[in-house]
């Protein structure tokens, strides 16, 4: 179901996909943060979202539907292999 608070400009899912890869991409987003390659490496990954999203537009998709379509391409991220939020049970 789409959110109604979605918001598509760049500056909106900038900052989505900032706290999206803090959580799920830890190790990338702190090793781009270290290289101060975060912010274009976001940059980059929304326009590629955005020009996706652009493209199935122009196909006949839907704002929405482009966005399902389009977002885990470029900007929201599988999590990242071996990141385990809860402990495992201890064997012993």
């Amino acid at each position: 179901m789409p959110n109604p608070t979605m918001s598509w400009d760049k500056a909106s899912l900038m900052e989505l996909g900032r706290k999206h890869w803090k959580e799920f991409q830890p190790t990338k987003y702190r090793r781009l943060q270290s290289m101060h390659q975060l912010e274009p490496s976001l940059s980059a990954a929304v326009d590629l979202t955005l020009q996706a999203m652009q493209d199935d537009r122009e196909a006949g998709y839907s704002q929405y539907e482009a966005w399902e379509k389009n977002r885990e391409l470029f900007l929201l991220l599988p999590e990242e292999f071996g990141l385990d939020k809860e402990e495992p049970d201890n064997p012993a």
